[in-house]
Order: C-alpha cells, then structure tokens, then sequence
C-alpha cells in the first residue's frame, strides 16, 4: 500500500474546502447527512441521490515505476445515479462508459491522510479533520459509497480496474477518492485523484 494511504483507505489530494460546493464553513449538522442511521440509508439517502452531476476531477497522484508524482486536475465530466425501487443503486460516467454497482459501505472508517513524501503540498490536501469542521460532524458519520469496475482509457488505451469511494455529503454533493490500477510495459502502477460530484 503506498505511503499516500492510511491504514484502511484513501488520501484525498488537491482540493480545497471551497469545492465542496453547496457548504458553508460550520453547516449545521442537520444539512447534511451527518449522523443518518444506516439502516435507513438505502430507503431515505438512495432516492435522494438519484439523478444528474457534474464531475469536478482535481488533482492527484501517480505510482510507477518505483515513483510517485504529481498529477494535475482532470477534465470535467458528468455522472449519473440511478435508484432502483429497492434501493440498489449503478453509477455511471460520460468519462469511462458503461454502468457499475454503487453500494453503501458500512465497514471500517476511512482516513483522509497523506504522508510527507507526498510530491503535493499541504494546502493542496482536503484531510478528514478539514472535512469534518467543514460539515460540523465526522465525516465517517456520513453514508459512504463505493463503487468497482473496470473499463478502457480513452487516452492510454490500457484497462483500468479502479476502486470509487464516496462520502455522501448531502442530496446534491458526493466528495471522495478514484483509485486506477493499471498494467503497462513498465510494471504495475496506480494513480489516485480526488473528486467531487454535485448538482
């Protein structure tokens, strides 16, 4: 696991507090969320999720070859959610094509983190501490999403399996993590970028 990653999940690079778009510094609680019972997130969060966002790709990192740099944001693009009566829901992507499960995680917390040897600089980090003074609560308090798949870069041409994960910040703001791993002539390697959807 690269150093970029904490015990159990994800490292959040290169945004800043105002992406997070439709919050305010110290939202109440209640506008977000925060706190909503598990057992529920399927029957009340779900259908809310349900519909059209626009993809903000930030920033993020790359690891090949032995080495790790800086990659710059992405290309907007758009996403869909789509709710079944059940409470199943698929994601799909103008971006990578094709629809894949999204499912809520109930597992254990995930930490925002990076290391010191991170190639971005400290203010390009949106951490867990970040978030959670952003929305007034722990950000593990939230539903989370996750998502996994595999589909074709337009750019490179390589398969990419990749690993989504998503906190679910309200009805109109997803905020979380897109890990790739592909395999080249050059070895393994794996790029990490943050993202944001929202409506």
């Amino acid at each position: 696991m690269a150093s970029f990653l904490s015990v159990n999940l994800l490292a959040l690079f290169g945004v800043s507090l105002a992406a997070l778009t439709g919050l305010t510094t110290n939202a109440s609680a209640s506008d977000t969320y925060c706190g909503k019972n598990p057992s529920t997130w399927a029957s009340d969060v779900a259908p809310e999720l349900d519909g059209f966002y626009a993809v903000k790709n930030g920033a993020g990192v790359l690891s090949m070859a032995g080495r790790t740099m800086a990659l710059p944001a992405g290309n907007r693009s758009d996403a869909a959610i789509e709710t079944a009566p059940n409470g199943s829901m698929k994601i799909m992507s103008s971006q990578i094509g094709g629809e894949f499960e999204l499912s809520f995680y109930k597992g254990a917390p995930w930490q925002i983190a990076t290391s010191a040897s991170s190639p971005l600089a400290d203010n390009e980090i949106l951490t867990s501490s970040d978030l959670g003074v952003l929305i007034n609560c722990d950000p593990n308090d939230l539903p989370r999403l996750q998502s996994k798949g595999r589909y074709r870069d337009p750019e490179s041409g390589q398969d990419v399996d990749f690993t989504l994960y998503l906190f679910a910040v309200d009805p109109k703001t997803l905020y979380g993590v897109t890990v790739g791993r592909i395999q080249t002539p050059n070895g393994p390697g794996k790029a990490q970028r943050v993202l944001t959807l929202s409506r």
